[in-house]
């Protein structure tokens, strides 16, 4: 480095003195080489060049022991220049202008040369640089053409805005006109000469392809790929160096797509058979050499940690299994989980969902093989069968580490909300389904064996077989079968990613799981552990809802309890005590305790009745009907997830004599009861006799039966309880007029609610038929309704993230026409694809959004009246109707002035009041809000679709700005709904700040909407910047209640839990979504369709619907051993994304170090910073089960720490100056301290 730089090497001799510049110069050129100045080579290139050229020569030769030595320093040049390769090694640029020779003289070889594939092999490496002249070329062509282009735009420009000043500057004189025109002429002929440019550029760009990767695709020859399928098969591609094994890849890749492509297209073409069968032969014959190299290239790449290589090869050539069949490829603990990664990232990213579940079930088998069971479970969850969930249950082995793995796992199925194992009614159901095939049972117990525990073996000849029979119907053609069918076949064996795959439900029986895991998976204990975490960080005190308005810091005394006005007279809202109820029961959500709703009785008393029920419920019975409902109903939130004290709290409401607080008693009945499951089963119990379709009418009203419905609904929502469904069945195929119509429907429409929030995210074939013949016959009479949307969600939910197993209930449903139609389709879609970020499903809701139907219908309801006129269609008479219509419509709208100018018209011109009464016609029929609300679905699709990956919710954001913008009113009203989706519980800068100007619009329902939106984005995080916003916005719209009473809720929901809760449905480092977390916002977001009907009218109640979805946000350490929570220091900080990035990277960024239990955020990763703890998963969230080292790992723990004190205090004892070091060394001498 130093002889580069004449003036500076060798600046001090080894005495200190400096040397001459001369002398430098001297030193520099002695170790500088020669480089020849006319062709730029050094002495040892010339010599390289030279020898090259010369085994060129020889090679072209006859004698096969002259061309062996050729051939010899050809490969030996290029593997020594390719073993460390940062640029083009200098034997292969030697070598790039004779490859077309070397080609002429490969050809001339006889086909019998044994020297004939180590030919080809040197061959395919130098066409590795071949193939990048051609592409250059065509990316200079393309450069060129987009300055020819940018060139000839600014031109166009410019002469435009030349004509444009002329024009003004004319005078209108004759001779300036004439100028003016010849100009024109002129600038017409260059125009048409450009026209003619352009049309010819076009054509070129046309033929040509656009693009870089397109040019390389055209450029690309595979002569690489070729003359390695002809080389030497048992020679080391290794040898040749990275960048060759890249390029190989790639090609490998295209030739598989192109074979594919192939066979498409002779299965169009009709042939005769002996020709297919010739093509199928040729074809397979390409595949198995493809096929070959395939997995020559993958070990390597798994070998030198280019991981993600190997799998996006794999991929690409459909051999993905492989890695767990084990052809040859090998990978520690690291490289899989790794690899693991990768896949789950890459799955996000798979179009077609066989390809999705082939990568997602490799995963599975390769975390089984690391014995990482609870990375498995994450990946048993997210692929949605129970019998995989079994499958990792069952690997996890026996004995205290066995019952330790179940019981995180367990943990995790809690938090997941994962109901189908554990205690209840459907898990005996799973059982029975297991031993419907005996044949197929035993076919994959010889495919599984003992490898659950010590990893995938290798398929037996006898199980292949009988895997390749029940895979067979997978060549079937898709059409011919029904999506249910297919998304069956995805299960059988052999299926997805070869024979390694078994049965789910032919897996043996998971052994029978202990109370502690049952527990754990019912979350049994949740309450108390939600509980100890308000105590540690001492929130233990009720918070009144005064204390989260605070009223005194805004300017607005409108809208509390107990607020005055200027006279001093007391204000009574009944709106104000509602959404006090409300705000009290999300504060104190789940603390056992309130300022306001109900404090429970003191010690010493004996029971409620003692103080008399008045008394111990005295804010419940000081609201109005309505208010007693909401006020009753709140004791459930306030005891959520404690299944022994919350039912037993609002016993005394259900024996009320007033209907409206029995239905709220109820109602927090079930909700205490949300997300637990317990072996005495208390809410259906305590709910049976409410439920009871035979129960008189007199002691059990309309209002009581849709409380119970929907708290039972909400008890058991995940649990795919057929017990549940069978109660409510009656209520949704009823219709009975005993009740009357309202009633019936109302009580359907909740019903067929909570059969989806039951069986959410399970397909189930009985709950959705029965649901889809009830909302197909209430489409014509009922679709009006404000709970019609609720129905719909209904059947929405049985299919939550299920994809194309909800294909042939939309095709049924294309049967429904209209507007109505379209809104279910467009529901059922949304829900059928949350959180998977698909592509072409997100499309589809944004072609609907840009669509402008109100604009189109007036556009040709004008170009139809425009007809009628041009015909003479219209008669006195109807000149008259006109008129009246014209008048009348303008009377409405208040403007006199217009009206009489309206019949002013009809009076003087009869077609005009034709015109007239057509438009008023046009503008009634066309106004109709109703008949665009498809495109707030539409647009709330598109949130739902996106939420759970994050490319997409970026994109989702970025396309808002743009909905606002050009979308209709209807589209506008559901984009702070879609903002919030994609944000829940995640206040980000960006989207608070679009959501408190959109809560400004001058529109009602989009301010209305933004409002809420604001409360789900900062729900349980106490945003003390979002909290300032909403006060602010109570003080704008102090005059209008309904906004108020949306503020106060949104105001309750950001300080849910008192900051401890959260509404997120990602979890498990925002892997996995909870499909009841979903379901419980969507419900309550869609009430945004019609705000007026359901929260801002009597079922405002569905604000309870928004409870499964609730969660604590934190990371509690418990002994794995004693199973007691035990102190840990964890740090917690912003997670980094790294996937595919070699080496150990940090995983977080920004952390600080806690003591648990501690809080997490929504975008937040922790990891043990304890080391004489060990985690016993990687994903550290909700509850976290740990093991103190062994002693000897304490040992070298503690013994590494004493060797880093005494580094560092070597260290810092260096940086002290002499003296006080000698000060300090005979100090310590002399003892001091």
């Amino acid at each position: 480095r130093d002889s580069r730089l004449p003036g500076v090497a060798g600046y001090m001799s080894s005495s200190g003195d400096a040397k001459e510049p001369k002398a430098a110069e001297d030193v520099a050129a002695k170790a500088a080489p020669a480089v020849d100045p006319e062709d730029g080579l050094t002495d040892e290139d010339r010599e390289l060049k030279e020898r090259l050229e010369e085994a060129v020569a020889k090679a072209a030769g006859a004698d096969a022991s002259v061309l062996a030595s050729a051939l010899e320093t050809l490969r030996s040049s290029i593997q020594e220049s390719t073993s460390s390769m940062t640029s083009v090694p200098k034997p292969l640029k030697f070598l790039a202008p004779h490859y077309e020779g070397l080609k002429r003289s490969y050809a001339a070889l006889p086909e019998t040369e044994a020297l004939r594939p180590s030919f080809s092999d040197i061959l395919s490496v130098l066409a590795m640089v071949s193939d990048a002249a051609p592409m250059a070329e065509a990316l200079a062509k393309l450069s060129r053409e987009e300055n020819q282009g940018k060139e000839r735009k600014a031109k166009d420009e410019a002469e435009a805005k030349a004509a444009e000043a002329e024009a003004k500057g004319a005078d209108g004189a004759a001779t300036g006109a004439a100028a003016a025109a010849k100009d024109a002429g002129a600038e017409a002929g260059a125009g048409a000469g450009a026209d003619e440019d352009d049309a010819d550029v076009k054509e070129g760009a046309a033929a040509e392809p656009r693009g870089l990767l397109a040019a390389a695709e055209a450029s690309a020859t595979r002569e690489c790929l070729e003359f390695k399928l002809t080389g030497d098969p048992a020679a080391d591609i290794g040898m040749w160096g990275h960048e060759y094994i890249r390029t190989l890849a790639g090609q490998v890749g295209r030739a598989y797509e192109a074979l594919l492509e192939s066979e498409a297209e002779e299965e169009e073409e009709e042939e005769d058979e002996e020709a297919a069968e010739a093509a199928e032969a040729e074809r397979d014959a390409k595949v198995d050499r493809l096929m070959a190299l395939v997995h020559q290239i993958s070990p390597y790449c798994m070998s030198h940690n280019a991981e993600a290589e190997a799998v996006d090869l794999l991929m690409e050539t459909q051999q993905l299994s492989s890695l767990v069949e084990g052809r040859g490829i090998k990978m520690d603990a690291s490289a899989r989980s790794r690899v693991c990664l990768y896949l789950l990232r890459c799955a996000d990213f798979l179009g077609d969902e066989e390809d999705q579940h082939e990568a997602l079930h490799v995963a599975l088998a390769l975390y089984l093989q690391n014995e990482q069971f609870t990375d498995a479970a994450r990946v048993a969850l997210r692929i949605g069968h129970p019998g995989q969930v079994r499958r990792v249950l069952e690997a996890c082995g026996d004995g205290e580490e066995g019952e330790a793995r179940r019981l995180q796992i367990g943990y995790l199925l809690g938090r997941h909300g994962y109901r189908r194992i554990g205690y209840g009614a459907a898990e005996a159901e799973d059982d029975e389904d297991e031993g419907e095939d005996d044949d197929l049972a035993a076919a994959a117990a010889t495919v599984v064996g003992s490898a659950l525990t010590s990893g995938m073996r290798a398929v037996s000849a006898a199980g292949a077989a009988a895997a390749a029979a029940a895979a067979a119907p997978l060549h079937a053609s898709f059409s011919a079968r029904s999506t249910a069918e297919h998304m069956e076949a995805l299960n059988r064996p052999g299926a997805v990613g070869g024979t390694w795959l078994p049965e789910p439900d032919a897996l043996p029986v998971v052994a029978r799981l202990s109370d502690e895991v049952k527990d754990a998976i019912g979350n049994a204990q949740l309450s108390m552990q939600y509980r100890a975490l308000a105590k540690e960080l001492d929130l233990t005190k009720p918070r009144a809802p005064e204390e989260v308005f605070k009223s005194h810091l805004a300017d607005s005394t409108g809208f509390r309890p107990g607020a005055r006005s200027d006279d001093g007279a007391r204000l009574s809202s009944a709106r104000a005590n509602l959404a006090s109820s409300y705000v009290s029961a999300f504060v104190n959500l789940g603390h056992g305790r309130d300022a306001l709703l109900y404090e429970p009785p003191a010690e010493g008393s004996s029971s409620a009745a003692a103080e008399g029920e008045e008394d111990v419920f005295k804010w419940v019975h000081s609201n109005n009907a309505d208010g007693r409902l909401a006020a009753a109903g709140a004791l459930g939130l306030i005891h959520l997830w404690d299944h022994e004290e919350g039912p037993i709290a609002p016993q005394p409401l259900t024996e009320s004599a007033d209907p409206q607080i029995v239905a709220g008693g109820a109602l927090a009945v079930g909700l205490s009861c949300v997300g637990t499951a317990t072996e005495a089963d208390i809410a259906k119990e305590l709910l049976d006799a409410f439920v009871d379709p035979d129960a008189p009418r007199k002691t059990c009203p309309t209002v009581v039966r849709s409380a119970s419905i929907l708290s039972l609904a909400l008890a058991y929502a995940g649990s795919g309880r057929a017990d549940v469904r069978d109660m409510l069945a009656p209520y949704i195929s009823d219709t009975r007029s005993s009740w009357g119509k309202d009633a019936a429907f109302e009580l359907a429409a909740i019903a067929a609610l909570g059969a989806g929030f039951v069986f959410v995210g399970t397909a189930d074939r009985d709950t959705s038929d029965l649901l889809e013949a009830r909302l197909t016959e209430a489409c014509a009479a009922n679709s009006q309704h404000p709970l019609f949307r609720q129905m719909a969600l209904g059947l929405g939910l049985v299919f939550m993230g299920q994809g194309a197993a909800a294909d042939a209930t939309l095709h049924r449903l294309e049967a429904v026409a209209g507007p109505t139609g379209r809104e279910i389709r467009l529901l059922l879609t949304a829900c059928a694809y949350a959180g998977t970020g698909n592509v072409l499903r997100a499309q589809e809701m944004l072609r609907a959004c840009g669509e402008h139907p109100e604009a189109d219908f007036r556009e040709k309801r004008r170009k139809e009246l425009e007809a009628d006129v041009a015909d003479g269609a219209t008669g006195p008479a109807a000149d008259g109707e006109g008129a009246d219509a014209a008048s009348a419509s303008a009377a409405g709208a208040g403007a006199g002035a217009g009206a009489g100018a309206a019949a002013a018209s009809a009076a003087g011109a009869a077609s005009s009041a034709g015109a007239a009464a057509s438009s008023a016609a046009g503008a009634s029929e066309g106004g109709n809000p109703r008949d665009y609300q498809y495109q707030t679905i539409a647009a709330l699709g598109l949130g739902i679709i996106s939420m759970g990956e994050e490319l997409g919710a970026t994109m989702v954001e970025r396309a808002a700005e743009h909905l606002m913008q050009y979308g209709d009113p209807a589209v506008r009203r559901a984009v702070p709904l879609t903002l919030a989706m994609c944000r829940l519980s995640d206040p980000a800068y960006a989207t608070i700040d679009t959501l408190s100007k959109l809560s400004h619009d001058a529109e009602p329902l989009t301010a209305q909407s933004a409002i809420l939106a604001m409360g789900l984005v900062g729900a349980g995080t106490n945003n003390s910047r979002l909290a300032g916003m909403l006060r602010q916005l109570a003080t704008f719209h102090r005059r209008d209640q309904d906004h108020v009473f949306l503020v106060r809720i949104a105001q309750g929901l950001v300080a849910a839990g008192k900051g401890l809760v959260t509404l997120s449905p990602l979890h498990s480092d925002r892997v996995l979504v909870r499909p009841v977390a979903v379901a419980a916002v969507l419900s309550t977001a869609l009430c945004s369709l019609d705000l007026s009907g359901t929260l801002l009218g009597r079922h405002h109640s569905l604000l309870f619907c928004l409870a499964p979805a609730f969660l604590p946000r934190m990371v509690m350490t418990v002994d794995a051993d004693t199973s007691e929570p035990v102190p840990v220091d964890v740090r917690i900080g912003t997670a980094v994304e790294t996937v595919g990035q070699a080496g150990n990277p940090k995983t977080i960024t920004g952390f600080q170090t806690h003591t648990t239990p501690a809080l997490m955020n929504a975008r937040d990763r922790a990891e043990v910073a304890d080391e004489a703890w060990k985690p016993l998963c990687t994903v550290l969230e909700g509850v976290v089960l740990v093991k103190r080292q062994e002693l000897a790992d304490q040992g070298s723990a503690a013994a590494a720490q004493d060797d880093r004190v005494r580094a560092a205090a070597a260290s810092a004892l260096a940086r002290v100056p002499s003296r006080m070091a000698g000060i300090m060394a005979s100090a310590a001498g002399a003892g001091d301290d």
